[in-house]
């Protein structure tokens, strides 16, 4: 909903339709603890959310790491 309200079409990418070391988007990932997005840019992790902000150069690595796994993605298709 924020997308849209700023002006964005968006598409939401199911699991295992995307490329985790190609696609750019919102990753939504999830453990037995917590639900949580990070931002894929073209095959990096960008995790703000880190005491200190970290950028993984691996999504596999990060998501074994933090014991997540990925439910979709949100791909920005284009300005309204």
């Amino acid at each position: 909903r924020a997308a849209h309200k700023l002006g964005f079409k968006v598409k939401i990418v199911p699991f295992g339709r995307y490329d985790l070391n190609e696609d750019t988007g919102i990753l939504h990932v999830a453990n037995n603890s917590e639900s949580h997005v990070v931002y894929l840019w073209e095959g990096r992790i960008v995790e703000p959310m880190a005491k200190r902000k970290q950028l993984w150069s691996d999504p596999e690595q990060f998501l074994s790491h933090y014991g997540y796994c990925v439910t979709s993605l949100l791909v920005i298709k284009d300005r309204t």
